[in-house]
């Protein structure tokens, strides 16, 4: 599963038991940016703060 941030692509792998969630979502079109799981938790931690959470 991919999910564009305004702070930068994510992914996440999912068990097949959850497919059902997932579909009738649109074919993510674009290529993977070569993030890791660093780059994953900084974008999100980078979202959280512009966002002005706590």
């Amino acid at each position: 599963m991919y999910i564009d941030l305004p702070t930068g692509q994510i992914s996440y792998h999912y068990h097949t038991r959850h497919q059902s969630l997932f579909e009738g979502l649109p074919t993510y079109e674009k290529e993977w940016d070569g993030h890791d799981k660093e780059a994953v938790h900084a974008r999100l931690a980078a979202m959280w703060k512009g966002s002005g959470a706590e």
